[in-house]
């Protein structure tokens, strides 16, 4: 009910590698998983030099027609794709919306930003009425729950496109800011001093819980690192499955974390950045259930930001200084005053300075309260009864539910009904048999 899982499947006899982790196994043995990597880096290093190394490590990796077939960048026209894109060259683009009016915006984005680069753009659309058959595709294309709704999006472009190969900016937040912390950084500022201030608006609130959060040790289960990444309403999932439930779920998270990465337990706005970003990093699965749906394709998805040189660069970086730092607002956004990501913004800027870098944020959000209330998902319990670990006298309040929780029941039923309960399940034409 998190949303998120580095390694656990919903399937207990189906196992997954994490990371740094190598497998041996032959046909008689059990398999043996052993973890042989984790990243550390003994070197602090600035904006100007990190900035330098991602160049060079893009233009290794992206440039110079580095790939074999049809290329195209999965293009939101957000900071990750559009940076990405400059060392790619073709000019092919894709995007992939429903026609619903709140997404408009978003394929807006991705226009201009296809305008700036000069690329040919093509935008695959699909009816909003048709929402619940993409999640059923999706779900058949990927063997498992799809986490985030965006996953129908992936579906629906590495499907309906002619190309083999998309570059996607996933993971680029884990590494160098969310909105967290461009939060945290004005909360780390101004925290005390708002303290004195009633809560007038619910951005001063958010000020003062975040300021109250990084008081805490970093491993804290209520601070700001802890809770990175979770989207559903904690308090919800602890009624329903109690708060232990909760914490031990948090604290597994932080305990795949510590040994991958280096970490501390110290209070403050580093040490939560730090260790909030990592889970992120390693705990956002959105790209795993992503390249699942274009190997249904025959195809495949590249992400240049999880490769082990960028994240060493990140790490390079001091936590203080990695995330966010102040900034001149825009015009249409006066209030904000903290950039976070602003490395990456920095490098676009330089390689696209026509870019507005200061704009809103999309996150390609699809409706889904809407969706789920009066919208394509609203009657989807019906034909998807509610998952059997619903305790009874909550299934009311998740079939009327529009939040994360109610969606993550409905995807949930969704993969119980058509793959783990559906006996009559080919294997998809893509994979390939070893040791039949």
């Amino acid at each position: 009910m998190f949303g998120t899982r580095p390694t656990d499947t919903y399937v207990e006899e189906v196992g997954r590698l994490g990371h740094g982790e190598v497998l041996e196994w032959t046909t008689t043995d059990v398999p043996e998983t052993e973890l042989v990597e984790t990243i550390s880096v003994d070197e602090t290093i600035n904006g100007a030099e990190a900035k330098h190394r991602l160049d060079r490590h893009f233009t290794d990796v992206i440039g110079d027609a580095k790939f074999n077939g049809s290329v195209a960048t999965m293009l939101s026209g957000g900071v990750d794709s559009t940076l990405i894109h400059t060392y790619l060259d073709n000019d092919a683009t894709v995007s992939a919306a429903f026609d619903s009016p709140e997404f408009e915006f978003e394929i807006e984005y991705a226009r201009r930003a296809s305008d700036l680069l000069g690329s040919a753009h093509e935008v695959v659309l699909s009816d909003e009425e048709n929402f619940l058959d993409h999640v059923e595709t999706t779900i058949d294309a990927t063997g498992q729950p799809l986490l985030l709704p965006q996953a129908t999006l992936m579906h629906l472009a590495v499907s309906r496109s002619p190309h083999q190969i998309y570059l996607n900016g996933g993971l680029a937040d884990g590494l160098f800011g969310t909105g967290t912390a461009a939060l945290a950084y004005l909360a780390r500022y101004a925290g005390r001093a708002a303290r004195l201030v009633p809560n007038l608006t619910w951005q001063l609130e958010a000020l003062k819980k975040t300021s109250e959060q990084l008081r805490r040790p970093a491993s804290d289960p209520t601070g700001c690192a802890m809770n990175f990444r979770i989207h559903s309403d904690q308090n919800l999932v602890a009624d329903m499955f109690g708060q232990t439930a909760v914490e031990e779920r948090k604290n597994r998270r932080l305990r795949y974390t510590e040994r991958r990465v280096d970490a501390d337990d110290r209070k403050g706005y580093a040490a939560h950045m730090h260790l909030g970003h990592a889970i992120e990093y390693f705990h956002d699965n959105i790209l795993t259930i992503w390249r699942h749906a274009a190997h249904d394709s025959g195809k495949a998805i590249q992400t240049p930001f999880s490769g082990r040189k960028v994240f060493e660069t990140a790490l390079a970086i001091s936590p203080a200084d990695r995330y966010a730092r102040f900034a001149v607002p825009s015009r249409d956004q006066p209030t904000r005053v903290v950039q976070h990501k602003y490395l990456l913004k920095e490098l676009l800027n330089e390689r696209l300075p026509a870019y507005d870098t200061k704009k809103r944020k999309g996150y390609s959000l699809l409706p889904m309260q809407r969706y789920l209330d009066d919208g394509p998902l609203s009657n989807a319990f019906d034909e998807y009864p509610m998952p059997e670990f619903v305790p009874e006298h909550y299934r009311g309040v998740i079939r009327e539910g529009t939040d994360e929780v109610s969606w993550y029941a409905l995807n949930y039923a969704v993969w119980r009904d058509r793959i783990l309960l559906n006996e009559d399940l080919d294997i998809i034409e893509t994979t390939t048999v070893v040791g039949a």
